[in-house]
């Protein structure tokens, strides 16, 4: 079983580019990775991460910086359960399936 633990996601108003860096795993092997999702995506991934975590103590983590280039958010999943997915089920539902290389 293929699974991605989620450990940050970044994006901003500027972009429709999410950024989300954590560390795919694959039986023993495990590789620190960053993968680009859409909007669409981001939405389809945190309502799967919302079905075994509380959604509020995510998005209370979430840091928004403002700059003159626009507005830019983080949420830290480092201290947050809810981060472990399997990759097959997201691209059940995903438009682009996830294409990750090591």
């Amino acid at each position: 079983m293929k699974t991605l633990l989620i450990e940050e996601i970044t994006f901003s108003n500027n972009s429709n580019q999410v950024n989300c860096v954590g560390v795919l795993n694959l039986g023993p092997l495990s590789v620190k990775t960053k993968i680009q999702i859409d909007f669409h995506q981001l939405n389809i991934l945190l309502n799967k991460m919302g079905l075994t975590a509380n959604m509020d103590q995510i998005y209370t983590s979430m840091e928004e910086v403002i700059t003159p280039d626009g507005r830019f958010y983080r949420i830290d999943l480092t201290a947050h359960t809810a981060q472990l997915v399997e990759v097959n089920e997201l691209n059940e539902e995903m438009k682009r399936p996830f294409r990750i290389c090591a």
